[in-house]
């Protein structure tokens, strides 16, 4: 596993070859884009925002359908939920510039997950530890954009996050 950081203060992690690569734009002759990764929230994950913040969604990664992240895109979400010591995992779309999330799983800090995203038959779905967790009418996409490691909402990290992925 590949040991991705984003600094306090920040939103995204540094910009390395690696996570450049992971955000080149993607295209498709099949018209069936993936992202999958397997993911280990570290102890640095746990956080504290102020309460109107605390469960705003962060995101793993995910792809965009024929352009930007806000216009058409399937991404999972995740944010620390203090109250059960456990990351929330949602399934987070954006469909013609309308945000949705919904609720896919909850995971402890050091477990591993298997996350994805999936365009098929114009559907785009989020899959976590292999199940259904969320799925959404897309326009069929040529291409697209790879979505990465994103911290925040409107804060951006706390403190030095460190998220295991491969």
């Amino acid at each position: 596993m590949r040991t991705h950081v984003i600094e306090q203060g920040r939103h995204r992690e540094r910009l390395t070859w690696r996570a450049l690569l992971d955000r080149l734009p993607w295209v498709s002759l099949s018209g069936r884009p993936s992202w999958r990764r397997t993911v280990v929230f570290t102890d640095s994950c746990r956080y504290t925002l102020p309460p109107a913040d605390q469960a705003d969604a962060n995101k793993l990664g995910g792809l965009s359908f024929g352009g930007g992240p806000h216009g058409n895109s399937a991404r999972v979400g995740w944010a620390y939920n203090p109250a059960t010591d456990r990351i929330d995992l949602t399934a987070y779309f954006y469909t013609n510039g309308e945000r949705q999330i919904e609720w896919a799983a909850s995971a402890r800090i050091g477990e591993p997950v298997d996350v994805g995203v999936t365009q098929l038959y114009g559907c785009a779905e989020v899959r976590v530890n292999g199940r259904h967790a969320g799925q959404r009418r897309m326009e069929r996409a040529r291409f697209g954009l790879r979505l990465g490691l994103f911290f925040g909402g409107n804060n951006p990290a706390p403190h030095r996050m460190r998220v295991e992925m491969e």
